[in-house]
């Protein structure tokens, strides 16, 4: 079980590092009413909300509880990491109230607009860095099989919206932009 929910959470990782990538590249080069780079950073958020925020942060949190319980040592990166896990939701609003007043208005939010996108980028790379490099192997090695098993029983089982079997037709243009940027998906 732990493998196989370390190797969930590892492709999850790469699958949002892409949509990541693509949001940096609709926003490095996005022009004032670029209806097209805006609808993608736009579903790129909405993504990030229901699955990352709704599916994988939950899973990550079983995890993050057993740890803490078996690792002093442990606590601050856990405690710095489920603060991101807070945080995030509240960026990827700030991007979409962006987005709405980018496109709602004839003001240029586009400084705003790359200013929020960068941050939450960049907080978002530094935290997929900290769990794959940092916490994932500890957590391998201090965690016993009970307590993996404990969080794949616990784990709720829902398919990635765009990467999944039966990816939602509301994130088309996310895929469809992943394959043209040559971000490849897992197959």
């Amino acid at each position: 079980m732990r493998d196989h929910i370390i190797q969930r959470l590892q492709q999850d990782h790469r699958n949002i590092l892409r949509i990541l990538s693509l949001m940096r590249m609709q926003i490095d080069f996005m022009s004032v009413h670029d209806g097209h780079a805006l609808a993608l950073i736009s579903n790129a958020m909405h993504y990030m909300q229901q699955y990352p925020g709704l599916m994988h942060h939950p899973l990550e949190e079983l995890i993050f509880d057993r740890v803490e319980s078996e690792d002093d040592a442990l606590v601050r990166v856990v405690t710095r990491l489920r603060s991101e896990h807070k945080e995030f939701p509240l960026m990827e609003a700030d991007i979409l109230v962006c987005i709405s007043e980018q496109l709602g208005t004839d003001v240029d939010m586009r400084p705003r607009l790359r200013e929020l996108g960068n941050a939450y980028l960049d907080a978002q790379g530094q935290h997929l860095q900290t769990e794959d490099v940092d916490f994932f192997p500890l957590a391998q090695d201090i965690l016993s099989l009970a307590q993996w098993n404990q969080v794949y029983q616990m784990a709720a089982s829902r398919e990635d919206p765009i990467f999944g079997p039966q990816a939602l037709a509301r994130f088309d243009n996310l895929y469809d932009a992943l394959m043209a940027a040559g971000l490849k998906l897992p197959h």
